[in-house]
């Protein structure tokens, strides 16, 4: 029971995040609402529609990795070679260290970009805590502290950074998760097919 009430907690959160990522005037956000989880509850042309590119197959919402490769539109294999979940659903990077650019201030930004759009495209999160990012480049050994902050503020291009001070957060901007999946072929050395 506990497990199924969990699942339609987690289907009510991510029809709620589609409707607020859908940036929809309030009039309309209640029958949204009602279509979006209609659609993650069961309406399975509607999730065969969103499969990841080159599956076929429909997508488990319970599935972060399939949730990541939908948005991002790329294959589920780039995925699976990019990140990993836990036991406990935490995401993380996986990605080998030598796929990215060797110097501190390119791997920064690509560390920040793809962790970015992995837990906001997997639904975790609307925007994620600066110190989420910094913890991931530090563990990639890629950490430079007087010029993070700066560093990853460069992409202002495809991400925004809501809050100040030091509770800044990472936000992929909606139309750029398509180039986040670009950046993950060209990091993979896979061209759009």
């Amino acid at each position: 029971m506990a497990k199924e009430s969990s699942r339609i907690v987690r289907m009510l959160q991510d029809a709620a995040a589609l409707v607020e990522e859908a940036g929809l005037p309030a009039e309309l956000r209640s029958a949204a609402f009602g279509k979006a989880f209609d659609m993650l509850t069961g309406a399975t042309a509607a999730l065969e529609a969103s499969s990841p590119v080159g599956t076929g197959a429909p997508v488990d919402q319970g599935d972060l990795l399939g949730r990541i490769a939908t948005r991002l539109k790329v294959e589920r294999d780039l995925i699976d070679d990019t990140y990993e979940v836990d036991d406990d659903g935490n995401l993380s990077l996986s990605i080998a260290k030598s796929r990215l650019e060797a110097g501190k201030a390119g791997a920064t930004k690509q560390i920040a970009t793809l962790l970015a759009a992995g837990r906001q495209a997997a639904g975790i999160e609307t925007s994620t805590p600066n110190s989420i990012v910094r913890a991931a480049v530090e563990a990639y050994g890629r950490y430079d502290s007087p010029n993070f902050s700066a560093t990853v503020k460069e992409l202002d291009d495809i991400l925004s950074f809501p809050g100040s001070g030091r509770d800044w957060q990472v936000k992929v901007r909606k139309a750029s998760f398509g180039e986040v999946g670009t950046l993950l072929r060209a990091i993979h050395g896979r061209a759009k097919r």
